[in-house]
Formats: C-alpha cells, structure tokens, sequence
C-alpha cells in the first residue's frame, strides 16, 4: 500500500516526539489509507451494536489494524475521520 506522510507540529502544551498526539493527529489521507479505514470499519461495525465491545476498544482495534498495514493513525483520529466522512 502507499505511504502515508505525516507533519510534525509542535505546541506548549505537547512535546514534539514521534510519539505525540499533535503529531499524530496530521496524519495524511490517502486513497488507499481512506479504503483501508471503510474496510476495517465494515468488518468491526457489527461490533459497534454489541453491548460486549466499547466503541473506543472497536476504534483501538481498526487503529492497530491500519497499523498492521503501515498507517499509523490514533484511534481518536480514525473515528472522526470516519464520523465526517
């Protein structure tokens, strides 16, 4: 699959690092990221109506599989992503 870029910012409030959440949050969209975040969404919205699942667990779950396939998005980002689109 494409590469996904994604651009560092700096705040007061959050450190620069790799790991940071202002970092994280610039992550770029691709065509094929986008099909990738629909296609895991599809195989755990079932998941979303089960009472058994909280919905941030079935987001943390698309996230580390977006992971898998080399994207590396929050699971905060992956559902607003979804939620606007």
């Amino acid at each position: 699959m494409g590469e996904v870029s994604q651009l560092p910012q700096s705040s007061d409030t959050e450190s620069a690092t790799p790991s940071s959440r202002a970092e994280e949050s610039f992550m770029r969209w691709t065509e094929e990221s986008v099909k990738l975040l629909i296609s895991l969404y599809h195989e755990h919205e079932h998941k979303f109506a089960d009472v058994n699942y909280k919905n941030k667990s079935v987001w943390e779950e698309i996230a580390k599989g977006m992971k898998e396939k080399t994207y590396h998005p929050t699971s905060t980002l992956a559902m607003e992503t979804s939620a606007s689109a």
